[in-house]
């Protein structure tokens, strides 16, 4: 599958070099983390503890759907390494070029084919430890 533009992103694994295996159709990305309570005798106000909180740490999950290329000469070490929640895989998410690299392991990936559309649908969770833009 060549990068080309699409109606979605297209989707890169890197398993020694980057290669296309599939096109995404819906992304979202969640940042989430704890806060430690920090308040102290001096946030007291009229008998009252105005709570202060500092963020502590933060963590992104990103979910995304679409078609996966089977045929793609990198689709088998993907699914391979999406299936074992494999520590570090890289996967990209570019248009034009233009996109974001996250690094990080899956939390589940499910495939499904559609006789219809003959096609490989997928879903997947992937918990992100790093990020960065690519292209230009």
């Amino acid at each position: 599958m060549a990068e080309k533009p699409t109606a979605g992103f297209n989707l890169f694994f890197e398993d020694t070099t980057m290669k296309a295996v599939g096109i995404v159709q819906e992304f979202d990305i969640t940042y989430e983390g704890d806060t430690e309570d920090i308040s102290g005798l001096g946030d007291v106000e009229n008998g009252i503890v105005r709570r202060k909180g500092e963020p502590v740490d933060v963590g992104a999950i990103l979910t995304c759907s679409g078609k996966v290329d089977t045929s793609a000469t990198g689709y088998g070490a993907f699914k391979a390494a999406m299936e074992a929640r494999t520590a570090e895989s890289v996967l990209a998410f570019t248009k034009d070029g233009n996109g974001m690299e996250y690094t990080g392991h899956s939390e589940s990936y499910n495939e499904t084919a559609s006789r219809s559309e003959a096609v490989w649908n997928f879903s997947l969770t992937f918990y992100v430890n790093s990020e960065e833009p690519t292209g230009s």
